[in-house]
């Protein structure tokens, strides 16, 4: 994968979120479906966390800047994402901070 579609697939959270879809995917099924049985009982804990709650509100304001070219913004906005949800440590919210951060 060259560096410029690295950038254009952090660039645009549909597609990553289908790229880690797509490499779930190349697990051996009967781990998968253990590990993804434990990954949604952890997204469900994570969407009773306020904190969680924040840092996506965070990502999706990030998102609409992001959106409109307004990389500071968007970086400021990823970068409170990151802060409040430090301890469920969701790598998307950094990766999008890092496209932002980029993209200035």
């Amino acid at each position: 994968m060259s560096p410029d579609q690295l950038l254009a697939l952090i660039s645009n959270p549909s597609a990553l979120n289908a790229f880690t879809d797509q490499l779930r995917a190349v697990d051996d099924t009967d781990d998968a479906a253990e590990r993804e049985r434990q990954r949604l009982e952890e997204e469900e804990a994570k969407k009773q966390d306020a904190s969680y709650v924040k840092a996506v509100k965070m990502k999706e304001l990030g998102n609409v800047a992001f959106g409109k070219g307004e990389w500071k913004e968007a970086y400021v906005c990823y970068s409170a994402a990151v802060k409040a949800c430090e301890r469920t440590g969701d790598a998307v919210f950094k990766l999008n901070r890092a496209a932002a951060g980029l993209s200035a």
